[in-house]
């Protein structure tokens, strides 16, 4: 059961500047816009505790959301986004690591005299 989904339907006892489906699609948004395949499973597999973290943040984040209470809503979609960007950043990186694909670029600096250069 998805809980996000279900909070995306509870549109009652809210003003406009203070809608939970904005709240939600905002932070789905912004989590699928870092997210990779994969993410999930490897959650599951390799960081057990952050997964039963983040379906419990889901059951509040649903609560929140049909109960009323958008700062509690506010908090649990902040820890959420927080708890899967930082996932997907450790996923990233091994899968990264294992394939041997790190790139790294060099950001033009100062010599001092106004002139940049690169490495």
């Amino acid at each position: 059961m998805n809980y996000l989904a279900i909070a995306l339907k509870a549109k009652t006892r809210w003003k406009a500047q203070d809608n939970p489906d904005g709240l939600i699609d905002r932070t789905l948004r912004e989590i699928n816009e870092a997210w990779e395949p994969g993410t999930v499973e490897w959650i599951k597999a390799n960081r057990p505790d952050e997964w039963r973290k983040l379906l419990t943040l889901e059951q509040r984040i649903n609560g929140m959301a049909l109960g009323g209470s958008i700062e509690g809503l506010r908090e649990g979609l902040n820890e959420y986004q927080g708890l899967t960007l930082t996932m997907v950043k450790e996923f990233t990186l091994k899968e990264a690591k294992e394939q041997g694909s790190f790139k790294f670029v060099e950001r033009p600096k100062t010599t001092g005299t106004g002139e940049r250069w690169v490495k």
